[in-house]
């Protein structure tokens, strides 16, 4: 459940234009779950040919079971844009949230109930510059900060040691993300051509990871250590005709491990790609096969890629993931009020992997799959 509540001012003070807006952010959520336990139940199914007879399995809810975590967040906002010149401007904000959450598992009763809290202030600046027209550079710095317990609504505190979730004796300081970016923004041509380019920090500080139950983890995986990636993106989007549009953009990262609690210092950090890089491109067939009255029908197809990259959460780089790459195609039609689409994603049904956890297991992406979709607009 959330409330916000923000109000906007603008106004001049000498030859400076502000616009502000400030408010109050209001956040709760509640989890509670009384896990069940199947007794002679069959192991080793198979998704293809399942068995359904399963003669003497039970299922109980026993009581010692039952758990219930909350989540409370107040925050308190203020942003206020400053244009100085036609050619620049300021934009700076600050966030103060006061957060606590609170756990309760039955099995550990005595223990009472645990609680976390957690105040804390995060501000952003940026500064924006155009020297010219159709060009701008920027610079901003941003901090951030991710309580644990935030995610009470959808975990599976199936662990309640090493779950998202307050805990008694167990140092659970919020993780702090740093940004630093710098970049600029284009246009060439009358517009027809677009391009990005930033170069950015992002330093985590407390790092936390979970495990393919949702569960956070600490001790043997080195939660509570921290990371620093550095890189640059590049993105350009171009009309090379009137009909053919086309996107392209890339990535590359460089992370590292800054420090860490078992000797991983100067490492890789896990789940950092070095090299990213999609392009799209569609054609607006209309001019050529259809009549004005007819609507318009586009064609469009793209490949997405990134390179391996170790296994996480923990920092030892012994469980290397593949690259992945992905081609799609799209098809679709507009006439009126009606549009239908065909989508064919991961062409080649080449097996990806879309996350890690630890160096033991993987979640795998869809295969090749097709979407058609029918829609109407009022």
């Amino acid at each position: 459940m959330q409330n916000i509540l923000m109000g906007r001012s603008q106004f001049k003070t000498g030859f400076m234009h502000h616009d502000i807006k400030a408010g109050v952010d209001i956040n709760y959520a509640s989890d509670s779950r009384w896990p069940g336990s199947f007794t002679n139940r069959n192991n080793n199914q198979t998704i293809i040919n399942p068995s359904y007879n399963s003669p003497g399995t039970s299922l109980s809810f026993p009581d010692s079971g039952y758990g219930n975590a909350n989540a409370r967040d107040l925050g308190l906002f203020f942003a206020d844009r400053i244009q100085l010149t036609k050619q620049l401007s300021l934009f700076g904000t600050g966030r103060w949230d006061s957060f606590s959450s609170t756990y309760y598992k039955r099995s550990t009763a005595a223990q009472g109930r645990a609680e976390q809290k957690s105040d804390r202030w995060s501000p952003s600046a940026s500064i924006m510059y155009s020297p010219v027209k159709n060009t701008s550079f920027y610079f901003t710095f941003a901090r951030s900060y991710k309580p644990v317990g935030t995610d009470v609504s959808s975990l599976v505190t199936v662990k309640p040691q090493a779950g998202d979730v307050a805990q008694k004796g167990v140092n659970l300081s919020p993780q702090r993300s740093d940004l630093f970016e710098v970049g600029n923004k284009s246009d060439f041509f009358h517009k027809r051509l677009g391009t990005t380019v930033a170069f950015f920090q992002i330093s985590e500080n407390n790092s936390r990871y979970y495990d393919v139950n949702g569960d956070m983890e600490t001790g043997f995986s080195d939660s509570g250590s921290g990371r620093r990636v550095r890189g640059v993106e590049l993105s350009a989007t171009g009309k090379i005709t009137q009909d053919w549009q086309v996107f392209a953009s890339y990535s590359y990262m460089d992370g590292i491990v800054t420090h860490s609690t078992t000797g991983d210092n100067g490492k890789t950090a896990p789940q950092v790609p070095h090299n990213s890089m999609s392009v799209w491109s569609s054609y607006d067939l209309s001019r050529l096969i259809l009549n004005p009255e007819w609507g318009t029908l586009k064609i469009g197809g793209g490949a997405q890629y990134s390179s391996a990259y170790w296994a996480g959460p923990d920092t030892t780089n012994t469980a290397r993931i593949p690259h992945n790459f992905v081609l799609n195609g799209m098809l679709s039609w507009d006439f009126k009020h009606y549009r239908v689409s065909f989508n064919a994603n991961n062409i080649t049904n080449r097996l990806n992997y879309s996350s890690s956890f630890s160096g033991s297991r993987v979640v795998p992406a869809s295969g090749r799959y097709f979407i058609g979709n029918v829609g109407v607009s009022f």
